[in-house]
């Protein structure tokens, strides 16, 4: 009988051990997932890649990465950009092409960029034009030269997901540039105007500035199309409408109001209001969609 209850014992010690032996294996399964999510292969020779996050920029999708050469030499780094053996694959099978941007600096098509050795400089591959309703990007294919090479490398990046922004103050907006928050305060008429009132601050690290000349587009809920009286819509320093640029101080709020004229009586609300801008990185816009205009 004894003999009986310590081999019961020891089989459900043994069988606890295979549960535990099992879930142990089911973590690293699903940590081994990750990291083959993330991680990248046919990578750069002779240098270390570190990947940071993933975030939409304007009409684009930025790829972080930190790079470090361990060539023991400063040697220059190539991207082949200029023809179809570097690219972007979507979510939805659409291909796009790939800019970089190496320690700050957008490099060109034949370009190339003086990698320091054994020091971490920041790799930025910017996949272009990536459509709103796009999820991820489902991979990448880089080649490219690393001090002057006689044959190229092969990167190939995975699946990337871009980090939600939330830099607006209602579902309904949308602010395509990440570090300008949006924060509507009111869409109220007077006569045949409507006013909205905003606040725009600036919450990256570095002073902004950028056109505002870009196209305006607004429609109110009959269906007609309304005007934005530039010269009277004051935003920071300037107003917002053609030739104008506005410089925000990172951190510092400032109050934006734009006048839009030639809204019938008719109208309850605007279908969008889109706001177009850009910088010398690209371009962005502030897209506001079915808001409701209040009685003056």
């Amino acid at each position: 009988m004894k003999k009986l209850i310590v081999f019961i014992l020891l089989f459900a010690c043994v069988g606890v051990q295979q549960i535990q032996a099992q879930k142990w294996l089911k973590t690293l399964g699903k940590v081994a997932s990750t990291l083959l999510d993330d991680d990248v292969s046919g990578t750069i020779p002779d240098c270390t890649l570190k990947y940071t996050d993933c975030k939409r920029n304007g009409n684009d999708v930025h790829i972080n990465y930190v790079l470090t050469s361990q060539l023991g030499k400063d040697a220059p780094l190539w991207f082949d950009a200029g023809s179809n053996n570097t690219y972007a694959v979507d979510s939805k099978s659409a291909k796009h092409t790939i800019e970089f941007i190496v320690g700050g600096e957008r490099m060109g098509t034949y370009s190339n960029k003086n990698i320091p050795s054994k020091v971490p400089v920041k790799l930025t591959v910017v996949v272009k034009d990536v459509e709103r309703s796009v999820a991820s990007i489902r991979s990448c294919v880089i080649k490219g030269k690393l001090n002057n090479s006689s044959e190229q490398f092969t990167w190939n990046i995975g699946a990337k997901t871009p980090a939600a922004v939330v830099n607006t103050s209602a579902d309904n907006i949308v602010c395509t540039m990440p570090q300008l928050a949006f924060t509507l305060k009111e869409c109220k008429r007077l006569g045949d105007n409507v006013i909205i009132t905003a606040m725009l601050k600036n919450t990256g690290g570095k002073d902004l500035e950028f056109d505002t000349s870009g196209t305006v587009t607004i429609y109110d809920n009959e269906g007609e199309a309304c005007r934005l009286n530039g010269d009277m819509s004051p935003v920071a320093n300037g107003t917002w409408g053609q030739y104008s640029n506005i410089r925000l101080v990172k951190g510092i709020p400032v109050k934006a109001k734009f006048v839009v004229t030639g809204v019938s009586d008719a109208a309850t609300q605007f279908s969008i209001l889109k706001f177009e801008f850009s910088d010398m990185a690209g371009s962005y816009y502030i897209e506001i969609r079915n808001q409701a205009i209040s009685a003056q």
